[in-house]
């Protein structure tokens, strides 16, 4: 289901900016406090366009993509 999303939020951002290339990572399982659990890499024209498009896509990733966390003590 999180794949799906992905795509198509994907696909929404590369109609609203001219992007040459998204590239998502996403881990799973344990990640330990302070450690990247995403990483985000938008190659656009111009670098205002890949900060805007790079900060709607993680906005959205985290109001459509079901991903839970748990915190373990």
């Amino acid at each position: 289901m999180a794949g799906h999303q992905f795509t198509l939020l994907s696909d929404a951002m590369e109609k609203r900016w001219p992007i040459d290339s998204v590239r998502l990572v996403h881990r799973i399982g344990v990640v330990q406090v302070n450690e990247p659990s995403l990483w985000v890499e938008v190659v656009a024209p111009h670098r205002g366009e890949a900060f805007a498009a790079c900060q709607w896509l993680i906005d959205e990733l985290k109001r459509v993509v079901p991903i839970w966390k748990k915190p373990f003590a």
